[in-house]
């Protein structure tokens, strides 16, 4: 297993072999208060970390197939979700924090109104990918989600608003030359709203 990291710019976030997840928080006064360890988080590794924009609240994702919600500015583990019986090798979460993606051999849409400290529900069960998802993403207006297995040589874009079905067929397949190792997303600039551009870097660069 390898550990994980998430950024902002008062906090790192990392994620250990051992299940656990640790914080710092690059503002803190203090050294002592500096360091945030969530122990035994996951039962086995971290495999995935994600950060919502305000730095308040990481979820991860670890090979228990379980996905943790934790308040690191107040020190505390929100809640468990119990989202596969795989490893979770992929989490994303929407800008507004209001969507979040978690991944294994299948992804799960979940949705949380009130932004990403609130409990999320199950909103969305997507099937495409015969391999372990390795990378997520979210558009920049929330509208979309991405993901791509490092064994295949496609982007599959998912549309976020659909209602609640199981095993949702992927909207769109965007082929690749090999597979896919990193994947991003950016706004287009211009009049067309929603627009966004997909990056995906593949195996071969």
């Amino acid at each position: 297993a390898k550990t994980a990291a998430a950024a902002l710019p008062s906090l790192v976030a990392l994620g250990t072999h051992d299940g656990d997840v640790l914080a710092w928080d690059l503002a803190a006064e203090n050294e002592s208060d500096a360091l945030w360890r969530a122990a035994g988080a996951h039962e086995g590794a971290v495999r995935s970390l994600v950060a919502a924009a305000g730095g308040d609240v990481v979820f991860s994702g670890g090979d228990d197939g379980a996905v943790c919600q934790l308040d690191v500015r107040g020190r505390s583990v929100l809640r468990t979700l119990r989202a596969a019986q795989r490893p979770m090798t992929a989490l994303a979460l929407s800008a507004d924090g209001c969507a979040l993606l978690s991944a294994a051999s299948r992804a799960t849409l979940w949705r949380a109104e009130g932004g990403a400290a609130e409990a999320p529900s199950k909103a969305l069960r997507l099937a495409g990918h015969a391999t372990a998802v390795s990378e997520a993403a979210f558009s920049p207006d929330g509208a979309w989600a991405l993901t791509a297995s490092a064994a295949e040589r496609e982007v599959a874009l998912w549309d976020a608003r659909a209602g609640a079905e199981e095993g949702a067929p992927a909207a769109l397949l965007l082929p690749c030359d090999a597979s896919v190792v990193s994947l991003s997303v950016a706004p287009c600039g211009g009049s067309n709203k929603g627009a966004f551009a997909v990056l995906a870097l593949s195996a071969t660069g």
